[in-house]
């Protein structure tokens, strides 16, 4: 009959019992007992096997077991929370390795265990595994019992990703997805050993996502799953989980049962263990995803994250027409420095790369004019840095990029006019493609002129017109066709724009078309380039007009609103007086001045004078109010 080896010990508190007076708290007895009367579950009534007796003796004798079964001795000590106890283990010298890492290293910060894309959310990160490629021998030794299974990863279970580690998953008897775990199997995921003797380290955590189902009894402890740690590569101490559990689980590596605190060794392994004993089984056992080691240090750096949203695969691109690149950066920790961004194009699906900008600021776009090559293999690639680490994020897929060969021109007039009058300008296009709509912007002077009005006219009649200044600098056009209409091939005006002129005669200012968008019929757009136009205040011909208007306000009806309209002004503002008192007055635009006066309360009238020059003379104006 097969036996299996059994070890107690005596605790320290409580009397010497009689039958074994002669062992100290503390000491060892080694029995051996029947295997097939080792009891997994409380003793019968009737009858009680000899183990049984055995086991109720010793345990009124006050002892505690440490050991299962001489091959991986190991004690379940205090309970940390509900469910959870500690748990100290030890590695079999003798059994069977699955699976021996690839090389030998020591892995650190500067040499973390990584298994594919590492999980964003963790900084400081020395191990990251999601099985998403599998059990990798460079981060796992895999040693189990006999010639049982062992862990493995599979797709029965997920926390991220579509895979995880399975305790059964592998090897001789493994087990598929729903099928229960072997009885007496013990199987072990070691990585290591990993350098914690960091500077300035804080903290640091041995996690994992466990999804466990097996067998418990109250609190006894039948199958089991363990995490822990160790010093030396065999002894371990760490968490014991039984029964059912679903979620994140935590080894405070400050905090670890019997050693304390293990930050600052130069040498820590880590292990995840599944054991069951020779009765009942459950579906699946332990399975585990996202295992990750983290540590806190103070300055370490966390790198960026960034995600390019467009142009991110499929689609047509027309070469020589701006298109918005767009984009998510952020930085976790801020620093050490700013984000900076740079913007790259490939044309061969990212063998080679073309710089489009560097230094921009995070905006989480930029104006990019798609270049003159025509493929079907581009791709953009977007960069951010924080001065310490740089990441990348590159199209998801291939677009193309196409070239128009046909014509198109968007082209501004001139108009000349006093100041404070309003001129119109046209706007032509000659175009070799069927055009459904126009935007573009026009940059100019503004203290020359600023945009009052669009309508559509000839060829673009029937258009849709807006327009508008968006900056005190830069005016905005848009004509469209709200119906199945469309410009046809051809040339000719499409639209008269207003202008309203201001400033000092003789000044002029250059309208330079930007920012031009054409579109077809289709809503593709269109290859466009544009030509400028020009803006005259006419030198003027005469003395400046000055027309002076005095408001009283309702409330305070001796505070006296003035405004005073100058023509053919040189834009500097006109002297005012009131009752003899120079009164301040400010542009308001157009050749209007504003300032206001207070009149005595005395006075039953006043006269209000204004005088404005130029190379002609001086012109003047005047009006009187009277208070009752």
């Amino acid at each position: 009959m097969e036996s299996i080896a059994t070890k107690w010990r005596f605790n320290s508190s409580g009397p010497a019992p009689f039958l074994l007076s002669g062992l100290e708290p503390g000491s060892d007895l080694m029995t051996t007992i029947p295997f097939s009367m080792w009891p997994t579950r409380p003793c019968p009534t009737r009858p009680r096997p000899a183990a049984c007796l055995l086991l109720l003796g010793l345990l009124l004798l006050n002892t505690t077991v440490l050991a299962g079964d001489g091959t991986f001795p190991g004690r379940l000590g205090a309970e940390v929370r509900p469910g959870v106890r500690e748990g100290s283990l030890q590695v079999p010298d003798t059994g069977s390795p699955a699976a021996a890492p690839a090389t030998s290293r020591v892995f650190s910060l500067s040499n973390p265990a990584i298994a594919g894309q590492s999980d964003s959310r963790d900084g400081g990160l020395l191990l990251y595994d999601g099985f998403e490629t599998g059990l990798s021998s460079d981060l796992w030794t895999l040693q189990y019992q006999g010639s049982g299974p062992y862990w493995g990863d599979w797709t029965c279970w997920a926390s991220a990703g579509s895979r995880s580690a399975g305790c059964a998953a592998d090897g001789a008897g493994a087990i598929s997805c729903g099928g229960s775990y072997p009885n007496g199997m013990q199987a072990w995921m070691i990585s290591g050993p990993y350098d914690l003797n960091v500077t300035g380290i804080t903290g640091g955590t041995f996690q994992c996502d466990l999804n466990l189902v097996c067998e418990e009894a109250g609190s006894a402890y039948y199958d089991f799953f363990f995490m822990g740690v160790s010093l030396n590569g065999i002894n371990y101490q760490g968490h014991v989980y039984a029964g059912t559990h679903s979620g994140t689980v935590t080894l405070d590596l400050s905090n670890v049962p019997e050693f304390g605190s293990v930050l600052g060794q130069d040498q820590v392994w880590f292990a995840f263990m599944f054991q069951s004993d020779e009765t009942v089984t459950e579906s699946n056992g332990a399975q585990i995803d996202e295992a990750r080691i983290t540590v806190d240090v103070p300055g370490s750096n966390e790198a960026p994250q960034v995600a390019l949203t467009d142009p991110n695969g499929g689609g047509i691109l027309p070469a020589g027409v701006p298109t918005t690149i767009t984009y998510t950066a952020t930085d976790p920790d801020s620093g050490p420095q700013a984000l900076s961004i740079a913007l790259d194009y490939s044309t061969d699906s990212g063998a080679s790369w073309t710089n489009i900008t560097t230094g921009q600021s995070n905006t989480g776009s930029y104006s990019w004019t798609v270049p003159n090559v025509t493929t079907s293999t581009a791709r953009v690639r977007v960069r951010a840095t924080d001065g310490a680490a740089e990441v990348a994020d590159v199209s998801d897929a291939d677009f193309s990029i196409t070239q128009n060969s046909n014509a198109n021109t968007l082209s501004l007039g001139s108009g000349t006019g006093a100041s404070g009058t309003t001129v119109t300008v046209p706007l032509s296009l000659d175009n070799e493609d069927a055009v459904k709509g126009v935007q573009l912007d026009i940059t100019l002077d503004g203290a020359t002129a600023f945009l009052a009005g669009v309508t559509s006219s000839e060829r673009g009649a029937g258009m849709v017109a807006q327009g508008a200044m968006v900056d005190s600098d830069r005016a905005r056009v848009v004509l469209y066709h709200d119906t199945a209409a469309q410009i046809a091939a051809g040339s000719g005006e499409i639209a008269r724009l207003s202008f309203t002129l201001q400033g000092a005669g003789g000044i002029s200012s250059v309208l330079a078309p930007t920012d031009m968008v054409l579109s077809g019929p289709a809503g593709e757009a269109l290859a466009v380039t544009g030509s400028n136009g020009q803006l005259q205040i006419s030198a003027p011909t005469d003395v400046p007009l000055v027309q002076v208007v005095a408001l009283k306000n309702p409330g305070r009806t001796r505070t006296l609103q003035v405004m005073v309209h100058v023509t053919n002004g040189t834009g500097a503002p006109p002297t005012v007086t009131a009752g003899g008192i120079s009164v301040p007055v400010a542009s308001v635009g157009q050749g209007v001045f504003m300032g206001s006066y207070a009149a005595a309360a005395s006075a039953t009238n006043v006269s209000i004078s204004a005088s404005a020059t130029n190379n002609h003379g001086t012109g003047t104006g005047q009006t009187t109010v009277s208070f009752p």
